[in-house]
């Protein structure tokens, strides 16, 4: 039996091997290609593995939320301009199944399930998971009683660990963490397991009036995810999609309807930063050092403890300060740490004073 008779069979129980084999069964087979049909999105293909997480000019973006709306009396959230082409589409589909030129069937049950997740929390959550990693490995016999001391200790953490952990909410949305459903950008219509390719292929794939949805999804700039069968994608390089964005180009829609996350990284350094060292400091006010003293001729050495209260509150700093802080971590995470930040440094003043904070940080945010 040849690769291409028979169906895939692929889940996350086998081994690295087998699901080799088995997902390269579906690559195959999963999407007939067809002419004037759409290709499927591939999200696992590194042409679009980034696919609204970064816009034309490739800067990590998120969601305006002010555009994100409810599915009408569902609470499956989506853009408004996707939910408008959502509705057009199943308008549209239930016309031909009056008519009998589309069948009723699972394939055409387009009701909404899954659409737009707001990472905002999750990302929290992930710097939270770094705090307590810092301070069981670094802190819990520390004698810090400063802010300062404890931004020095957090620093040489840096260095070693952020390369493996991504600090930065820039690095956390271009993560695998973060997946298409927080773009926006996407609505599923089923919440099955789709690592298991057989019934994915069975309840989707196999039906022949798949090829025909993909073609109907594509008249209102849907595409089709390769591994999620049962979602659909906005196109956004499709004219269609556009015009419901109401916008020119995919450099327009950008523009429109996200915001760069380099904006908000001077915030969450500070906040996540300030965070730290104000739990730290709460949940150990004190430290206590030890000392030997008194009269070494008579043998009279004594042993000494003074506790000291750690100072509960943060320095002022200004914009410049923490954005130095923003571009040390952000360079720890990237693994280009050099001993000489100079450069780097000198050209995110001069962004700041000449073109402002979100300049600056755009830059950092690059490198």
């Amino acid at each position: 039996m040849g690769l291409n008779d028979r169906t895939p069979e692929a889940d996350n129980m086998l081994s690295a091997a087998d699901s080799f084999y088995e997902r390269l069964l579906y690559n195959n087979n999963g999407f007939p290609i067809i002419d004037g049909i759409p290709e499927p999105l591939d999200l696992w293909n590194n042409k679009y593995a980034l696919y609204g997480r970064v816009d034309h000019k490739g800067h990590a973006v998120v969601p305006k939320q002010q555009f994100i709306s409810f599915i009408e009396d569902t609470e499956v959230e989506a853009f408004d301009f996707l939910i408008k082409a959502w509705s057009d589409m199943r308008s549209f589909i239930k016309r031909k199944q009056l008519s009998g030129n589309i069948p009723v069937n699972k394939r055409y049950d387009i009701k909404p399930v899954e659409g737009y997740y707001n990472h905002r929390q999750e990302y929290l959550g992930q710097s939270q998971l770094h705090y307590i990693r810092f301070v069981t490995e670094r802190m819990m016999n520390s004698k810090i009683t400063t802010y300062d001391e404890f931004e020095k200790e957090w620093r040489d953490f840096a260095k070693e660990e952020l390369i493996h952990l991504k600090f930065t909410e820039t690095s956390y949305v271009c993560t695998s963490v973060y997946t298409i459903m927080s773009t926006g950008l996407a609505i599923s219509m089923h919440t099955g397991d789709m690592s298991k390719d057989l019934p994915k292929y069975k309840l989707f794939l196999e039906d022949l009036t798949f090829i025909e949805f993909q073609s109907v999804a594509a008249m209102f700039g849907f595409l089709v995810d390769r591994r999620h069968p049962s979602r659909l994608i906005a196109n956004i390089t499709n004219p269609i999609m556009l015009k419901y964005a109401g916008v020119s180009s995919p450099a327009k829609f950008f523009e429109k309807y996200y915001t760069l996350v380099s904006s908000r990284e001077l915030l969450n350094v500070k906040n996540i930063i300030t965070s730290f060292y104000k739990q730290f400091v709460e949940a150990f006010p004190s430290t206590v050092f030890n000392k030997v003293g008194g009269n070494t001729k008579g043998k009279s050495l004594q042993a000494f403890s003074k506790t000291v209260r750690r100072e509960h509150i943060v320095p002022h700093f200004d914009d410049k300060y923490w954005l130095k802080l923003f571009l040390y971590i952000r360079i720890c995470e990237t693994g280009r740490l050099k001993k000489d930040l100079t450069k780097e440094l000198n050209t995110a003043i001069i962004l700041y004073e000449r073109f402002g904070i979100d300049r600056s940080l755009e830059y950092i945010s690059t490198l």
